[in-house]
This record gives C-alpha cells, sequence and structure tokens, in this order.
C-alpha cells in the first residue's frame, strides 16, 4: 500500500507523455531579403564645345552722295513733303497749298480730295469741332472741300511749307493778321490788294454803322 502513491504519479507521468505531440523541428521566419539599391551616378556633364560663330563682317559704310538725299538737296523727282518719287518732276514746280477744310459738323463729311493731301493738320476751331489744313504738293486734285474759314494757326502753318493758303474768308482780327504778316508778302500782289480792299471797305462800314448808333443815342 505504500507504493500507490507511487506508483499513481508514475502512471500519471505516463498519461501526460503520451497525449504530448511528437516533438518537432522549430518553425523558422522566412529569411529578410535585403536589396542593396546601385547609387545612381551622375550623367556625364562632358558636353560638346559650343561652335563660335563668327560674325559676319559688315561692308564699310559709303559716303552719301552729296546732292541725294536730305530736306533741302533732295532729287529732283522726289516729293520733299512725303519722300516719294513722283513720275513726272514738273509736277513740283509749284508752291504747295495749304487748303481750309470743314470736319465738322459731320453732315459735312466726306471731304472731296483730303486723302491725296501730302500733310493734314487737324486743329480744334471752337470746343465743339476740329478743321483740317491739308497741305497739297506734287499732286493733281480734281475737288477739294468743303473749304471753311482760316483760323489763327494758319499764320504758322502756310508760313512753315511756304505755301499759298486757300480759305473761305476769315473773322477780322484773323484777317488783319493774315495781311499784316510775312507769309502774305508772298501771295500774289493782286490777291494781297483784293483782300486789302476789301478789309478797307468794311471797316469803313463798320465806321458809318457805328456813327449811325451814336446818332440813335
Amino acid at each position: 500500500m505504500k507504493n500507490l502513491p507511487r506508483l499513481y504519479l508514475i502512471f500519471v507521468l505516463l498519461i501526460t507523455a503520451g497525449c504530448s505531440p511528437p516533438n518537432s523541428p522549430p518553425t523558422l521566419a522566412p529569411p529578410v531579403v535585403r536589396t542593396v539599391m546601385p547609387i545612381p551616378t551622375a550623367p556625364d556633364s562632358t558636353e560638346p564645345p559650343v561652335p563660335t560663330i563668327e560674325p559676319t563682317p559688315l561692308p564699310a559704310p559709303s559716303a552719301t552722295p552729296e546732292g541725294r538725299l536730305g530736306p533741302d538737296n533732295l532729287p529732283d523727282n522726289v516729293n520733299p513733303l512725303t519722300g516719294e518719287v513722283v513720275n513726272d518732276p514738273a509736277g513740283l514746280d509749284h508752291r504747295p497749298l495749304a487748303v481750309k477744310i470743314v470736319n465738322q459738323p459731320p453732315c459735312a463729311r466726306p471731304q472731296a480730295g483730303l486723302n491725296q493731301a501730302a500733310l493734314v493738320f487737324e486743329h480744334y476751331v471752337e470746343a465743339w469741332g476740329t478743321r483740317f489744313t491739308a497741305i497739297f504738293y506734287g499732286s493733281e486734285v480734281e475737288r477739294v472741300g468743303a473749304i471753311r474759314s482760316a483760323r489763327l494757326i494758319d499764320l504758322e502753318l502756310p508760313a512753315i511749307f511756304d505755301a499759298l493758303l486757300i480759305t473761305s474768308g476769315s473773322s477780322g482780327g484773323v484777317k488783319q493778321r493774315l495781311l499784316a504778316s510775312d507769309f502774305a508778302r508772298k501771295a500774289p500782289a493782286a490777291v494781297v490788294d483784293k483782300e486789302r480792299a476789301k478789309l478797307a471797305a468794311l471797316k469803313e462800314s463798320r465806321a458809318k454803322v457805328e456813327e449811325r448808333l451814336k446818332e440813335m443815342k
């Protein structure tokens, strides 16, 4: 009986050993594969040399022939106001014409001959409108207009181009300045005398009106 506990312990140990699974080899984790990426190398920085472009030598400038170019020494067949060559140089054998042309009111348009002028100046006449002074030279114009009265600017523009002024009258003050200017002395004598006679008649008529007004007071 004394041996029963010992036998019982041996029995339990045997049962426990029989229930345990057989010894199996340990499971190993898959090996870690390390990929070593190659370090990129810098591209070959050696570039082909840039070809040297030799400048093309320019021809040496030649002296301008005397009498060929310039505002005062143009060829006979070149219009000095436009720089254009004309077919007949005889068409330049006259003084330019400065013509007063209407621009306002709009019903006065289209103007005639304005597109054939060598130069066109636009200026204010009153606060609401403008007027043109067209310089004609070297071109044959069949019709020009509508022609309007002169302004103070016409003391300057015709004188600049040594032109004759074509206008449909002017105010008394402007007319007096025109007749007293250097420009007027270049106009044909018959035209100047006619205008001076008109101005004298206007002054005489004005004086008579003033006398009658005084008598009526």
